[in-house]
């Protein structure tokens, strides 16, 4: 098993109970000061205190660097056959429907609190296709190990794609959604693998690009005096996690620097995403190369299109163009 420390698991009682503990322990220094300052009111209050941010702190952790809870169900295999592999110790799950002989390979990286129900949905109609999807740490089928980053999804897909039978697949695809969109982004650009000469173009479907914009949505705006603190923390604590691929400040975690597509794109943003916004969008227009296509789609919404006749369409259109003949 890996030797990386679990930064996010702090304590494993639950956190709403030590919260509650810091709130009473301040209120009683509070009331002992309205009232006779004694040793005992200071030494409950100075704990108090000390757990209040030690809470908040393992709070925050959780939130950036965990995965979330496990709510949906997790895919039927009676439509497809079970993949796995490991990496850095930590299990890799991923669902596979292959065709017979060679065919293209349609890899999908779903979003957060999504699975591969959601992936495999997508992907029904592409029957050309073999079809991988894998289901990211605490999603579906995937490892409920503590630690989460965008990077350490990276870097399970590329090990589930190294496990992979070379001689069924004849190129790639990628179809990453949401934040899978960012995590596909880095793994086109930061891995390597028998598998990079095959990666023939790339499907970016509400894409997530700029880390920073959830800090912004997470932080009310009177706590965003305390941004670069929060950051410096997560930052300390992507290190611990993968110090092969430090996080050294906020341009670390948006593109360009974050990643960018190695081939053929096509990008496919709902009109009005009540989930992202518009901003990652723009900044991935601001950076993307010629060899890319994007459309606007107003019947595209972010988390419930898993079935889009408008945006397959326009898919099979850019597939059958870029596929070899």
């Amino acid at each position: 098993m890996s030797s990386v420390p679990r930064v996010a698991t702090a304590t494993k009682i639950d956190i709403r109970i030590l919260f509650l503990i810091s709130i009473t322990g301040i209120s009683i220094l509070i009331f002992d000061l309205l009232n006779s300052i004694s040793l005992f009111g200071i030494v409950i209050g100075v704990f108090s205190t000390l757990l209040f941010f030690e809470v908040s702190k393992t709070a925050l952790l959780r939130k950036f660097c965990s995965p979330p809870m496990n709510k949906y169900p997790c895919l039927d295999e009676s439509e497809t056959t079970s993949i796995s592999t490991t990496n850095d110790g930590v299990h890799v799950h991923g669902h596979a429907r292959w065709n017979d002989g060679r065919a293209p390979l349609l890899l999908m990286i779903h979003g957060w609190t999504s699975n591969s129900i959601s992936s495999f949905e997508r992907a029904r109609d592409f029957t050309d296709y073999h079809v991988v999807t894998v289901d990211l740490r605490g999603h579906g089928h995937g490892a409920k190990d503590p630690e989460f980053t965008a990077v350490k999804c990276a870097s399970d897909t590329a090990a589930l794609l190294d496990s992979l039978p070379q001689e069924k697949i004849e190129h790639i695809v990628i179809w990453g959604h949401s934040l899978g969109a960012f995590i596909a982004l880095r793994l086109v650009s930061k891995y390597q693998g028998w598998w990079n000469d095959k990666v023939d173009s790339m499907i970016l479907e509400s894409p997530m690009t700029n880390y920073n914009l959830i800090f912004d949505e997470f932080l009310s705006n009177f706590l965003k005096i305390l941004q670069p603190l929060v950051e410096k923390m997560v930052w300390k604590a992507w290190y611990k996690i993968h110090p092969e691929q430090p996080v050294n400040g906020p341009e670390d975690v948006m593109i360009p620097k974050w990643g960018l597509p190695t081939c053929r794109t096509i990008v496919l943003q709902p009109k009005m995403d009540n989930r992202l916004g518009n901003a990652h969008y723009e900044l991935l227009m601001q950076h993307i190369g010629d060899d890319c296509e994007s459309h606007i789609l107003d019947d595209l919404s972010h988390s419930d299109s898993t079935v889009n006749p408008t945006r397959n369409n326009l898919i099979k259109q850019f597939l059958n163009y870029s596929s070899p003949s």
